[in-house]
């Protein structure tokens, strides 16, 4: 484990390095080329009592406290308006613990014509709204991103998003099979339709989303199932001059990995002065 980790800091670092370069031989079209690097740090204390686990009367002595780091370097590059790179690789762990976590919790590339077509392809934040359904949980040490194609159209104050996921077990590209045991995410396939309208002009947005999720099934009698579960649901917001009102509603049917049947909805609204 200690080997391929040192193998991927390798490589980010040569990636680094050229990008460095490019960079400064970038610099004579600046009107079109555009390089950056930023970093984030984050630590953070924890007391936990009760965390993850019911409390009782046995446990009143195990209370956890520890301190986790999160160490991020973000590389991004655009050229003009039609091309835009990012990478962002980074290290997670508890302090004096031997066992890491060095990942990639952004690499992708964007693609934009000036029609309002994009397609954006690969490790990315999904930002929804008002982040309830599809948000990007940066509080969590890990920063869990999606493996995802996303494609749509942006302009006349329409925007259109289609996103589309498939995740699968690193061991059955060798050994076969489809079945997925879980990783950056619990789904297994994904499928959203987002819509939103504003002008700037306007005082009214409204968002519409329909999501369908593949969860990988319980193996009953050596066959595999996959369940679905479909989220639907509206956010809207209304913005006058001296206060700000949002509104959602989600509705969630379908049937859980163990099959059980959901049939949920949650509904919000905000007032901001």
């Amino acid at each position: 484990m200690h080997c391929i980790n040192t193998k991927i800091a390798n490589c980010f670092f040569l990636v680094i390095f050229l990008l460095l370069n490019f960079g400064l031989w970038a610099q004579d079209t600046a009107t079109i080329n555009e390089f950056n690097i930023d970093a984030k740090l984050v630590t953070r204390a924890e007391l936990r009592y009760g965390g993850f686990k019911p409390d009782n009367e046995e446990d009143k002595t195990k209370i956890a406290h520890f301190v986790t780091g999160q160490y991020r370097l973000n590389i991004g590059y655009k050229r003009a308006s039609w091309l835009e790179l990012r990478l962002s690789p980074q290290y997670s762990g508890i302090w004096g613990s031997p066992s890491s976590n060095l990942n990639l919790v952004e690499g992708w590339a964007l693609l934009r014509s000036k029609y309002g077509i994009f397609t954006k392809i690969g490790r990315q934040g999904l930002e929804y709204d008002d982040e309830r359904i599809l948000g990007f949980d940066d509080w969590s040490m890990t920063a869990p991103t999606h493996d995802v194609l996303k494609f749509g159209y942006e302009g006349h104050g329409h925007k259109v998003h289609v996103l589309l996921a498939y995740n699968q077990d690193a061991k059955n590209t060798s050994t076969g099979g489809n079945y997925y045991s879980g990783g950056i995410q619990p789904y297994k396939t994904m499928q959203t339709l987002w819509y939103h309208y504003t002008t700037p002009k306007s005082i009214f947005g409204i968002s519409l989303l329909a999501m369908n999720i593949g969860m990988q099934g319980v193996t009953y009698n050596n066959k595999q199932k996959n369940m679905y579960q479909q989220v639907l649901g509206t956010y809207m917001t209304l913005n006058p001059k001296y206060f700000l009102l949002e509104g959602a509603f989600y509705y969630q049917m379908g049937k859980e990995e163990h099959g059980i049947p959901l049939d949920a909805f949650m509904v919000s609204g905000k007032l901001h002065f």
